[in-house]
């Protein structure tokens, strides 16, 4: 074989080479797409919820406590009395670099079905310490 029979057979080996990386990535890629369809009446109601817990102060109380730094009972007692029996949650308090400062949940949450909302406050006694809630709720409202 001479020289460009040798330089057209690496050629197309080098492109074989690429297009298999090519089509790995691209499968991996796909492989990994999540397609979420959230419940529009379930969002809703986790938000009605938030914002009941808001209208009576048990929210407010909850993510920052006596001290400032909240009180998760309080958080678990307050959204489970919220709830309808059988609908699940997990509620998680984060600070603005979305740290993890407590979270709580019930057994009945399932990740797979859940839609979240987000509820942020500012702080506490005219001090600026914002803090978010982020509410999932699982289940049948």
């Amino acid at each position: 074989m001479d020289s460009k029979g040798q330089a057209r057979m690496l050629e197309i080996g080098m492109v074989l080479v690429v297009a298999l990386f090519g089509a790995m990535l691209l499968g991996r890629i796909a492989s990994q797409r999540i397609d979420i369809r959230a419940d529009p009446a379930l969002r809703n109601f986790a938000y009605d919820t938030l914002a009941s817990l808001e209208a009576s102060g048990s929210l407010f109380q909850a993510m920052y406590g006596q001290k400032g730094s909240g009180d998760p009972e309080l958080l678990r007692a307050a959204i489970s009395s919220s709830l309808p029996s059988g609908m699940g949650f997990n509620a998680t308090v984060v600070d603005v670099d979305m740290n993890r400062l407590f979270s709580v949940a019930s057994r009945s949450y399932d990740p797979t079905v859940a839609v979240s909302v987000a509820y942020f406050y500012y702080g506490k006694d005219g001090m600026l310490d914002p803090k978010i809630i982020i509410l999932s709720l699982s289940g049948d409202s």
